[in-house]
């Protein structure tokens, strides 16, 4: 049989218009999606690498990008090489203060030098002892680092462990620390340091820093106690899945729920991504988890936390832009946790137009098509104020004309890992195939590839338009070939118009409308399409449920398979179209969607009979 014929396709037109130049966002419908007795969701997946496009990778940059990119690299590599102490190894946690070492840093170098001797910027020897010098300050059974119960502190002295300052014990610096003993195991597979970094993993009682609400604690003090919980998506993912992959302390597998139960999104510019809350954009809260945790393919049910990421990072550069334009600033993006002209800007500080350069550069392996021209204006542009020995400076503020003169060792580290991901994909590889964490995962429910979400609603497309002169128009005319069983692709051109991925969170119910004003633009008297590709385990009898502002139409493989000439505001289930047929294997969808006034955009799920 054909390999077209095999395949389904959803093709969908939407036409929206603007009453009075005033744009509603969202739809206005108040029904409720529900399932009858006899009904169930249809389990398929999203055949997403049938119509995606392959964002640029190492091998498709310039020799020039690649130079500039591996010094970067190599600079920032060799602050954990020199900035350490010379009896532990004990990363500094900046290099102004050499009496001060933090466990997060230190996570960090251990991945750092394993990265390097991949490079071949160092020996495998010279790595091997580095790193079970560090290692063994954190031996169980004689641990000269001080901490409780497995974790460590914060911030400790870097010559004899000691807590430093008024620190915590810290769970998610003590989840970089262990991340980085496992990977630099894995990659010393086989070996002491492998064996060792398992005992220290094994040895954090993370149930004992699970609170009575199910979630972690984000730390303990011996002055006051547990510190609140680690709610709301951020780099704590990273502590949850060490947390669950546990042999011997693990958390419940409900703990994950309840944590991302706690879970809210944010909307920018018609992205909608997960934030800790409202306006929350800062960079190292999605690049410090994706250093070692390759989440590009999966998801839990909730989020695909890689394309969270970069719906977090195109919107960070954004923001950034919006508001250098606004307030005349110079053109720089990087917002994080950095330092600041009067002192650590940490996550609760509003944007005051600091930025830094390891937040653009750890951007890299999320939106390359940004990330690497403008770092690279950076350094042209401020190179000489910017720029040392250990690559580029923490931060920086040109419309202050400030510029940091110190280096931080967890941004070195987020330079290292993420440039390393873009190049060689080596830490991802070696942290993923580490039994402890691949049972972290499943225990958190994570699967493989682009599914529906919950209720069976389809939130993985690509969009197209806008097209026609009117509604009458953009709803009879063809403008793609909308009966060709052509497979579109993200990136493709028809008629001057681009088809755009949009990707919309699982565990979102507000973004199951697939919202075109947002996606397109806020166009009136017009039409759209969007266009995805699903897979069928059999052939099956399904039935699809559309809801749409306003009228729409719908191919499954090129058939026309529901037309509903309306005006309305959506609301999910308004259409319910029975009795259609899928093929075993892949299947197209085509939506079009046309507008009179007001929102535009749809809703479509896939049910079946129990």
């Amino acid at each position: 049989m054909n390999s077209l014929v095999k395949r389904s396709v959803v093709l969908v037109l939407v036409t929206a218009s603007v009453l009075g130049g005033v744009y509603i966002s969202r739809p206005s419908g108040t029904k409720k999606p529900s399932l009858e007795k006899w009904e169930k969701v249809y389990s398929f997946a999203i055949d997403w690498e049938e119509i995606s496009n392959t964002p640029i990778r190492w091998s498709d940059i310039g020799q020039e990008e690649k130079s500039f990119l591996t010094d970067l690299q190599r600079r920032s590599f060799l602050y954990f090489w020199e900035k350490a102490d010379q009896v532990t190894g004990l990363v500094y946690d900046r290099a102004s203060n050499p009496d001060i070492s933090s466990i997060a840093a230190t996570g960090f170098g251990l991945s750092a030098i394993c990265v390097a001797e991949a490079n071949g910027w160092i020996s495998k020897d010279e790595a091997y002892q580095r790193v079970l010098r560090i290692l063994k300050n954190f031996d169980p059974d004689k641990p000269s680092v001080e901490g409780k119960n497995g974790f460590f502190y914060h911030f400790v002295n870097a010559r004899t462990g000691r807590r430093a300052w008024m620190s915590e014990i810290s769970s998610i610096d003590t989840a970089i620390l262990i991340a980085g003993a496992l990977h630099a195991g894995q990659h010393f597979k086989g070996t002491e340091i492998e064996s060792l970094a398992s005992r220290i993993y094994k040895a954090v009682q993370w149930d004992w820093m699970l609170l009575n609400n199910g979630l972690l604690s984000m730390g303990w003090t011996p002055e006051g106690g547990f510190l609140s919980p680690a709610s709301g998506y951020s780099e704590y993912i990273l502590a949850y899945i060490l947390a669950l992959g546990s042999p011997t302390h693990s958390i419940p597998p409900k703990s994950w729920d309840t944590w991302t139960s706690t879970f809210s999104w944010y909307s920018h510019d018609g992205r909608r991504f997960l934030t800790p809350g409202g306006r929350t954009m800062l960079a190292y809260l999605y690049q410090f988890p994706a250093c070692w945790i390759d989440f590009r393919n999966i998801h839990d049910g909730k989020a695909n936390y890689w394309l969270e990421g970069v719906a977090a990072l195109k919107a960070n550069r954004l923001f950034c832009l919006e508001e250098s334009r606004v307030n005349r600033w110079p053109a720089v993006w990087g917002w994080t946790a950095c330092d600041g002209i009067n002192g650590y800007l940490g996550f609760r500080n509003t944007f005051d137009g600091t930025v830094a350069p390891s937040a653009v550069a750890a951007a890299i392996p999320f939106i390359p098509e940004n990330a690497i021209l403008d770092l690279m204006r950076m350094y042209w542009e401020y190179s000489e104020k910017i720029w040392g020995e250990y690559g580029f400076v923490n931060a920086f503020n040109p419309s202050q004309n400030w510029f940091d003169n110190d280096y931080i060792g967890i941004d070195q580290g987020n330079t290292v890992l993420m440039l390393e991901a873009f190049k060689s994909g080596s830490v991802w590889k070696e942290f993923m195939s580490i039994p402890y964490i691949i049972n972290a995962l499943r225990k958190a429910g994570f699967v493989e590839g682009f599914h529906h979400d919950s209720g069976g609603f389809v939130k993985d497309w690509i969009v197209i338009g806008p097209f026609g002169l009117g509604e009458a128009e953009a709803f009879n005319s063809d403008f793609v070939g909308e009966t060709s069983l052509l497979f579109y692709k993200s990136g493709e051109r028809i008629a001057g118009r681009e088809w755009v991925e949009h990707h919309a969170p699982y565990g979102d119910p507000v973004s199951r409308f697939i919202d075109f004003c947002q996606i397109l633009g806020p166009y009136e008297e017009t039409g759209a399409y969007a266009f995805t590709v699903i897979y069928s385990p059999s052939k099956k009898t399904v039935e699809l449920r559309v809801g749409s502002d306003d009228s729409v139409k719908v191919w499954i493989n090129g058939k026309l398979v529901h037309s509903n000439r309306v005006a309305r505001a959506a609301a999910p289930d308004q259409d319910i179209i029975p009795d259609i047929r899928l093929e075993e294997g892949t299947n197209t969808i085509l939506v079009k969607v046309c507008n009179k006034a007001g929102g535009w955009g749809f809703y479509l799920r896939i049910l079946e009979k129990k």
